[in-house]
């Protein structure tokens, strides 16, 4: 990959190393978990190309572009919900990153590139259209809670049957235990996530794709997994998943039993969740996507956080 530059800006390839990308990705405001390194590495069968955006000597962002081969000979390259920008990068600094970007992969038979771009300001359709390229899926839609905001005033921020839900939890005798990295419990969170998925009709990351996340992350706190226990019996009655990305955090995994979901277990676990996260320098916790047709009750309960809905443009090509 050749690295491009402007009169301004360049794009650098590069950025194999772990560390060096986990630096960069750092330095970002809103770092989605497929942007972050080991998302990549564990895809397994793909090929990844990580490259670094500066103007002089200012980080503007950073992109992963993952590729992977169709039918033996078309290629479809993908920028999951990225770059990854820093917080002054201006919308005529994007475009000149994606126009680098774009340069790189023009158009050719049986090759496409893919942007979803990691932007929710309307403004920002305009910049694709100057990169000549048209939206062909429309925005996903997630709920971030701003660890910015101190604990009153995100528990001022819940709805108001969400904060009772809370309340009934933190007086239940729930005992709320983290673990980190493949912890005792993890293959049983998975389990249990993988029989939900069967059981709902929906397709989320299989397990092995987990664990080989656990296995290259940095450390094993970036993969944090929370049980609640009741005094009832030995196993926890509910537990989620979270993990860490640059300044970010992402909910991946969750699963309830009757008696949690009679607790409101999930709610006291998040709560706990974004004390413990606040307490270590993250900024947002991503919950993932926000689907009310196919899924109002957990849409519901996204929304219930008193967290911010965060649009994103859609996918262009």
């Amino acid at each position: 990959m050749m690295n491009e530059e402007t009169a301004e800006v360049t794009l650098t390839w590069g950025y194999g190393d772990r560390e060096a990308w986990d630096e960069v990705l750092s330095q970002t405001t809103f770092p989605s978990l497929q942007q972050s390194w080991a998302y990549g590495e564990a895809l397994g069968d793909v090929r990844i190309a990580r490259g670094v955006f500066y103007k002089h000597k200012k980080l503007l962002g950073c992109v992963q572009v993952i590729s992977r081969k169709n039918l033996g000979f078309i290629t479809l390259h993908m920028v999951l919900r990225g770059p990854a920008w820093c917080a002054d990068t201006t919308e005529n600094e994007k475009y000149e990153c994606l126009r680098l970007l774009k340069n790189q992969y023009r158009k050719r038979r049986a090759r496409f590139l893919f942007i979803m771009p990691e932007d929710t300001k309307v403004s920002m359709h305009g910049v694709m259209g100057r990169l000549g390229v048209k939206r062909v899926l429309t925005g996903y839609t997630t709920v971030m809670i701003m660890l910015s905001q101190d604990e009153g005033e995100r528990r001022a921020a819940q709805q108001g049957k969400w904060r009772n839900m809370l309340r009934k939890a933190e007086k239940s005798g729930l005992n709320c235990q983290i673990e980190y990295g493949a912890g005792e419990h993890l293959p049983w969170l998975l389990s249990k996530e993988l029989e939900q998925q069967s059981l709902r009709g929906y397709i989320g990351f299989p397990p092995e794709l987990v664990m080989r996340f656990v296995r290259l992350c940095a450390s094993p706190d970036q993969v944090m997994a929370i049980y609640a226990y009741d005094n009832e019996g030995p196993e926890p009655v509910a537990g989620m998943l979270f993990l860490s990305h640059g300044v970010g955090v992402t909910y991946h995994a969750g699963w309830t039993s009757p008696r949690g979901r009679e607790k409101a277990a999930h709610n006291l676990m998040l709560w706990e969740t974004q004390k413990y996260f606040y307490e270590r320098g993250r900024e947002f916790i991503d919950l993932g996507g926000v689907n009310t047709e196919e899924n109002p009750g957990l849409a519901r309960f996204k929304l219930g956080t008193g967290g911010r809905i965060h649009r994103l443009l859609g996918t262009y090509l």
